[in-house]
């Protein structure tokens, strides 16, 4: 088998792998986070077993729909984090992306961070990896604010992964509730970190007893 045959394969499995995860992506959109493996099959118009085929076995599939999803609200907290904005306005940003990120696919959310986890260790890591890079991106907006305030930036992993602990548990809990609109979370959101933030700039931190 030649070389330029191979590729072509590996481009067309690719492709394929592709629809087959935009119809899991469909289903679980419609019918919600308990979606059954029957429905993801049918929806990419092949039986369960060939659906296992291109992903090993059930595993495999929620492990490709979680890293997937996890991609994406990296992808896009990533792009909200390097908009040259003054600091309130970049903290309101990149909550407004998480907020709106969650918002557009509540079912497909709740599927890659309460089902996929639940069966699955691979599901649960692709989530955690995602926040783990959001993390040391607020984290290193955080420390150069302080060293631009000629304040120790020493504390600005501890308050940069609270920052995005604390949105990412209102956020998750909104999404259930839905007792304000978006837009009224993300105002306290953000008056709430940023006179928080500016508090601590402005008085410098609490020295270490």
């Amino acid at each position: 088998m030649s070389a330029t045959t191979e590729t072509g394969r590996a481009t067309a499995r690719a492709a394929r792998r592709t629809e087959l995860l935009d119809a899991a992506d469909r289903a679980i959109r419609r019918d919600g986070p308990e979606v059954s493996m029957e429905a993801l099959a049918a929806e990419a118009g092949i039986t369960k077993p060939v659906l296992y085929r291109h992903f090993v076995d059930r595993g495999g599939l929620l492990d490709a729909v979680a890293e997937r999803h996890a991609r994406r609200l990296t992808d896009e907290l990533r792009t909200a984090l390097a908009e040259q904005r003054h600091p309130r306005e970049r903290i309101r940003s990149v909550m407004a992306t998480y907020l709106a990120f969650l918002e557009r696919d509540p079912h497909l959310h709740r599927f890659v961070t309460r089902v996929a986890p639940s069966e699955r260790l691979g599901a649960r890591s692709a989530i955690d990896d995602a926040m783990t890079v959001v993390c040391d991106q607020v984290v290193g907006a955080v420390a150069r604010e302080l060293t631009g305030a000629r304040l120790d930036p020493e504390p600005a992993r501890t308050w940069g992964v609270g920052m995005v602990g604390m949105v990412q548990l209102v956020g998750d809990r909104w999404l259930d509730a839905r007792d304000v609109p978006r837009e009224v979370l993300l105002e306290r959101l953000t008056d709430l970190l940023w006179h928080g933030f500016r508090g601590i700039v402005l008085r410098g931190p609490d020295p270490v007893s």
